[in-house]
């Protein structure tokens, strides 16, 4: 695998689906060694970068969009920004005396927090959309935000591979429940395959 991090579109046109397809490994290297973060912590990372980095890829002004959970757990904080062009950056805060040599979810590392997504564009209004922290994984928190807020269908799926995290996201921008069922079933497959995704650009970590 290369050392670059690489991002691509894609499009189903006749059924209005489009999403993004994200490999990073210099940007989540560079962002973890700024930090003396646990194990588990240096992987939530890596997923907020990968779910941030493809959400902006969606903004089609200039701008930052920062993912951030908070909670009163031993995770307080994790939080991920990125602008259009692809600058990315996160940054964690956790009680150094936990134990983090587990499996807990992250709802569980976090407490009863929530999720925001917060769009801040050069010119314009500042958007935020907060929900409950309430599923086990980042890719379904999302999925949830994206029903609840938004009500746009949508799939994520995070993994990681050695040092690298990888992204897919598809949204659904018409209501075609047939048409995204056959699809989703298509890209599912796609997405049980990280090695196997394609890639291309470079964002980069500020």
């Amino acid at each position: 695998m290369p050392d670059r991090d690489k991002l691509q579109g894609f499009i189903f046109d006749q059924f209005d689906i489009r999403g993004e397809i994200l490999t990073l490994k210099q940007s989540y290297g560079e962002a973890i060694a700024r930090g003396n973060y646990p194990q588990l912590i240096k992987h939530l990372l890596g997923e907020f970068m990968a779910a941030a980095g493809m959400l902006s890829a969606t903004l089609k002004f200039d701008g930052v969009l920062t993912l951030q959970a908070q909670g009163p757990g031993p995770l307080s904080m994790i939080m991920a920004d990125c602008t259009r062009h692809h600058n990315l950056r996160a940054i964690a805060s956790f009680d150094r005396a936990y134990d983090f040599n587990t499996d807990e979810p992250l709802a569980a590392l976090v407490g009863m927090g929530t999720l925001s997504l917060t769009i801040d564009p050069s010119n314009g209004e500042r958007y935020q959309g907060i929900v409950p922290l309430e599923s086990e994984n980042l890719a379904n928190c999302l999925e949830d935000y994206f029903t609840r807020s938004e009500q746009l269908r949508t799939r994520i799926w995070l993994a990681t591979l050695n040092l690298i995290h990888q992204g897919l996201l598809a949204c659904c921008f018409r209501h075609c429940p047939g048409s995204w069922k056959r699809r989703r079933k298509k890209i599912c497959r796609c997405g049980n395959t990280p090695h196997n995704w394609p890639t291309q650009s470079r964002p980069k970590s500020s």
